[in-house]
């Protein structure tokens, strides 16, 4: 069961965090058709998930006793990567931002297979997938601007809660949360502010935080390869969304894009939704005994 204090630090505390990043991010709040700046995603996801992180778990010692303490300095590196973005030069976004933000996705594959006990072999698979999902979700996060997008990804945030916390670790779920709750708000700042984008930053972030705490799920609890999979492939469904015959309106992007994201991580979902129900069922009749 959620306690208030799960409550604070795992939904709360992150979306007071991403509304003020985005307020920050695009100045003066109330032009529209101002340029959201980098930065404000990137800190609202990154500051969440740290937020969460070290009020559920405890701020990570360091170097951390756990691997999974380490992707709290990484988000931090996430955000700062945004920040970097924010800085006004072309090379900047074309060169220097891509290369940082493919090194800090190998680095948080190190980090995780490779620091302690190497797995050289799957070390190198998670790291070209984590670069070329980045690759791929950045790129359409250029082309998705506005609210949709981030909306649907702090959907699928909340279903890869839902699998972790299915999987027997709750804390990895609610830490989860502390990125997708952000996201979801990045997505609904996106309806005041039209050009919104979580591209150069944002998408990082949300790699390096919520991606990789699904990985620990695997690593560290029963979440299996297989869900891991679906659950990394789900978001790529929303491509489907900028499909010709499709793209042509916002509305049908969104639909387009949403469902078939939700009906690749239902393959994840669903067993974890009945998992949940059952616990959930089981703790009630326990508690009239």
């Amino acid at each position: 069961m959620l306690t208030p204090h799960d409550i604070l630090f795992g939904i709360i505390l992150p979306a007071v965090i991403a509304v003020v990043a985005m307020l920050l991010s695009h100045l003066p709040p109330w032009k529209r058709d101002a340029q959201t700046l980098p930065f404000g995603p990137a800190v609202a996801i990154a500051g969440g998930f740290v937020v969460a992180f070290a009020g559920i778990t405890g701020w990570p010692e360091l170097p951390p006793i756990g691997f999974e303490g380490w992707l709290v300095y990484l988000a931090i590196a996430s955000a700062v990567v945004g920040v970097i973005a924010t800085i006004p030069k072309t090379k900047t976004k074309t060169i220097v931002v891509p290369i940082l933000s493919a090194l800090l996705v190998v680095a948080t594959s190190y980090f995780l297979l490779a620091w302690r006990s190497p797995q050289w072999g799957l070390l190198t698979i998670v790291a070209i997938a984590g670069v070329v999902w980045w690759l791929l979700m950045d790129r359409l996060a250029a082309r998705a601007q506005g609210a949709g997008l981030p909306i649907l990804l702090g959907l699928f945030g909340v279903s890869a809660a839902m699998v972790l916390i299915n999987s027997g670790t709750q804390s990895f779920g609610q830490i989860a949360a502390g990125a997708g709750v952000p996201v979801g708000v990045v997505g609904l700042s996106g309806l005041l502010f039209r050009r919104l984008s979580i591209a150069h930053g944002g998408v990082l972030a949300l790699t390096v935080t919520l991606m990789a705490i699904v990985l620990c799920g695997h690593l560290l609890a029963d979440v299996t390869w297989r869900d891991v999979i679906v659950l990394a492939v789900a978001p790529l469904a929303l491509w489907l969304g900028e499909l010709p015959a499709i793209n042509r309106r916002g509305w049908r992007k969104f639909v387009a894009g949403g469902v078939a994201m939700m009906i690749v991580a239902s393959i994840a979902v669903a067993p974890a939704a009945r998992g949940l129900v059952k616990t959930m069922h089981e703790q009630t009749e326990s508690y009239r005994y």
